[in-house]
């Protein structure tokens, strides 16, 4: 660790990380309480964003009370920031029992929501989504137009983050896409629980489908999940190649295996017979 971000850590830090209740109550009834908010050197880490991180909401809750600000940026983000990376649902619970708002962050940041994807914290991400609820506002400023790029955007990420657990609850959970969209997006409204929200995995956003990211990567078990909820092997990016194109290009063996029964009889382009791409092993890539 860097030696100034080392020497700006104060007892306060120490006693909020470690969850040292009883030192941290004696800490905040004495001069350290000016410390409450001290950022350290580098990272810019608080008191409040450690505890946050931590599995320990009673320490979170004592900040708090004692006039920590959650909202205090680090490198990475703001105390919900850190308690979504680090999958600690009960902290978001508090954070935003105290007022904080789940799909409120800087155009400089990531929404809480993605943070979750880093350590792929399924748990903390179906606890954001029960916590947006019904987002209802009277807020002339907020859209009641869907984006059709949101939850493209946020499977992608959740591809590229090898978060197997959120991509497979978003895809079996299209019923709550109104909430999560509200958690990508600060502007955003549009609660109808009657409205059906047509999400197509194969749809052409961003510069490739998801499908397309999971082949580019080399990540088998994650085509072979997004496989399973209806990604299809002739879908095309915005350049025109579809996924099948993709895989033959990685040379990975076992894409061989799992995109054949998902093709037709002939190739994508319509011709017959399909032809039978060279493939080598997934250990060789």
């Amino acid at each position: 660790m860097d030696l100034d971000e080392c020497l700006s850590v104060t007892p306060l830090h120490i006693a909020s990380r470690y969850g040292l209740r009883e030192t941290l109550q004696k800490l905040l009834k004495t001069g350290h309480i000016k410390d409450i908010n001290l950022r350290t050197a580098k990272v810019k880490s608080t008191p409040v964003i450690l505890a946050a991180s931590e599995a320990d909401p009673e320490t979170l809750g004592l900040l708090l009370a004692s006039g920590a600000d959650p909202t205090i940026h680090n490198w990475y983000g703001d105390a919900l920031h850190c308690a979504c990376e680090a999958g600690e649902s009960q902290n978001v619970r508090q954070l935003v029992r105290f007022g904080m708002v789940p799909n409120t962050y800087s155009s400089r940041q990531r929404p809480p929501v993605m943070c979750t994807l880093d350590r792929d914290s399924v748990d903390t991400f179906r606890t954001l989504v029960e916590l947006a609820g019904d987002p209802l506002t009277g807020d002339p400023s907020f859209s009641s137009t869907s984006d059709p790029d949101l939850l493209p955007l946020l499977v992608v990420h959740a591809v590229e983050s090898s978060a197997y657990a959120i991509v497979k609850w978003l895809l079996e959970n299209k019923q709550h896409y109104h909430r999560v969209e509200w958690l990508m997006r600060p502007d955003y409204y549009n609660y109808s629980s009657e409205t059906e929200y047509q999400f197509d995995l194969n749809a052409l956003s961003l510069d490739r489908p998801a499908l397309h990211q999971a082949i580019l990567q080399g990540d088998v078990e994650m085509v072979r999940l997004l496989l399973s909820y209806g990604a299809s092997p002739c879908a095309k990016d915005l350049n025109g190649k579809t996924a099948l194109s993709y895989a033959v290009e990685s040379g990975i063996g076992a894409f061989a295996n799992i995109l054949s029964p998902d093709l037709p009889s002939s190739d994508c382009n319509g011709n017959l017979p399909r032809p039978t791409p060279t493939w080598r092993s997934v250990r060789d890539s």
